[in-house]
């Protein structure tokens, strides 16, 4: 897979599995969502975890999203490719496969999440229903304090160009960083990759239980993982609200990701 310049730099065998020449395990089955329907249940979308103390009114009301990084927005892995190898199948199009995490131009920057088990979240641009076109969509967690893979899944794609949603079935550890890659492969070999980071911290607080005070405390947070799943939950309850918190919240110069909003819309309308 493609590690830009300022991509995470994985050791020499976390770039071997990187590179999907020695993918072995067996694949988790149902757990890459394609497009507009998820197999899987989100079971930690809205899950508290962490402690019970009570939590202070610290979001006043009719506050923006605000997305805080926390980290001083350091580029961690690309969210989009630069590049591919392998043969030319997969078609040069407007649009790129892209990582739907904050970032800079190509850039990812590093996420975290409260979660033991968080979705992720990704662009496809190519066409599934093309007959010349076998799409393969390939996901992997490595844990850099080893260089261990520790969750890969390989699957067919159905039902793009759109929203991909991973649901990995591992459980990543408090304090640990991880890298993940995800790349698609179009015919026999080429492939395009997007990678990056993610760390769980923990959550030492009781969180707000309106569902828009929590969309604003996981901004607040920098949790990015929870802050998508809580937009998605809020299509369910008020969707003008939840559009104009998934506007605030990608056409902000933190994250970066305004070219997006209508495709992303479009998914929880119809999750």
């Amino acid at each position: 897979m493609k590690l830009k310049h300022s991509a995470i730099q994985l050791t020499a065998a976390a770039l071997a599995v990187a590179s999907w020449t020695n993918l072995v395990r067996a694949v988790e089955p149902n757990s890459m969502a394609v497009a507009k329907k998820l197999p899987l249940s989100m079971t930690n979308r809205l899950a508290a975890e962490g402690g019970n103390q009570e939590v202070e009114d610290t979001v006043p009301a009719g506050s923006s999203v605000i997305w805080q990084n926390r980290r001083q927005q350091e580029a961690e892995g690309a969210r989009v490719p630069g590049g591919t190898f392998g043969s030319t199948d997969c078609p040069r199009l407007d649009r790129s496969l892209a990582a739907l995490v904050p970032g800079r131009d190509g850039d990812a920057f590093g996420l975290f999440t409260m979660q033991e088990r968080p979705q992720f979240w990704f662009y496809v641009p190519y066409p599934s229903d093309s007959p010349e076109l076998i799409l393969t969509a390939e996901f992997a967690i490595i844990d850099l304090s080893n260089d261990e893979v520790i969750y890969e899944q390989r699957e067919s794609l159905a039902e793009t160009p759109g929203i991909i949603t991973v649901s990995p079935t591992v459980t990543l550890t408090e304090g640990t960083s991880y890298a993940w890659e995800f790349a698609i492969t179009c015919g026999d070999s080429d492939r395009v990759y997007v990678s990056g980071s993610i760390e769980r911290i923990s959550s030492p607080i009781a969180l707000p239980p309106p569902l828009d005070d929590r969309i604003l405390f996981y901004a607040r947070a920098g949790v990015w993982p929870e802050l998508l799943a809580s937009i998605d939950n809020l299509y369910d309850v008020d969707r003008d609200l939840a559009r104009e918190r998934l506007r605030q919240l990608f056409t902000s110069n933190s994250v970066n990701l305004g070219d997006f909003v209508e495709e992303v819309d479009v998914f929880f309308q119809n999750n």
